[in-house]
């Protein structure tokens, strides 16, 4: 059994490699999560097995893999979801846009997190960590470019609402509390377009 569960992550470890490389995110991240499964049973329990000694060397070895190839994993997802920000806000979509900002925000920092705990062991010039700064730094500009880009169009977006209004006599009324009767069909700022905290400050918290 426990000789299938290696298989079964050596196998999986290079069918994400492919998916990456083939650009199949979602795909490669179903098969990142069986194998991590798989994986976290092999580590609690290979000391029960004939040759302890020689497990462990094994999971050392996979563990590396796996640390490696998750790394790439996690820079592919973000910069696919950058990607997806930057659509939302070209399509004005400031509410798809604040969910993608926050969840890169998230992976930018765990990504962050992770390579602390490598340089707290030494481990920052492993093979698995001896390009990461450059990627992230690269992916962290990115980030910072589109969010120039979403703070941009948010305020042009803001400036054209304000103006419709302005030449909408029913809204000028209700804003100014007359023909409470009758209601516009317009409203201002219909739901929040701000995002939590200043994405420059935020972002600048995950600079390496």
């Amino acid at each position: 059994m426990f000789n299938e569960l290696i298989i079964t992550v050596i196998d999986g470890l290079s069918k994400i490699d492919c998916l990456l490389t083939q650009n199949c995110i979602d795909e490669a991240s179903q098969v990142l999560t069986n194998i991590s499964a798989s994986f976290n049973y092999l580590t609690k329990n290979h000391c029960l097995l004939d040759e302890p000694a020689l497990q462990l060397r094994i999971l050392t070895m996979l563990t590396e893999k796996l640390t490696a190839t998750s790394t790439r994993f996690y820079l592919a997802l973000t910069h696919k979801l950058i990607n997806d920000f930057n659509i939302a806000v070209e399509q004005y979509d400031f509410v798809q846009a604040n969910g993608l900002y926050k969840e890169i925000i998230f992976h930018l920092g765990f990504m962050k997190e992770e390579y602390s705990h490598a340089t707290r062991d030494g481990k920052e010039q492993s093979p698995v960590f001896i390009s990461f700064t450059k990627d992230y730094t690269s992916l962290l500009h990115h980030f910072e470019q589109s969010v120039q880009k979403y703070n941009e169009t948010r305020k042009l977006a803001q400036a054209c609402n304000n103006l419709s209004n302005a030449f909408n006599f029913g809204e000028t009324q209700r804003l100014f509390g007359l023909n409470l009767i009758q209601r516009s069909p317009y409203t201002l700022f219909t739901h929040d377009f701000s995002i939590q905290s200043q994405p420059s400050s935020t972002a600048s918290n995950l600079i390496l």
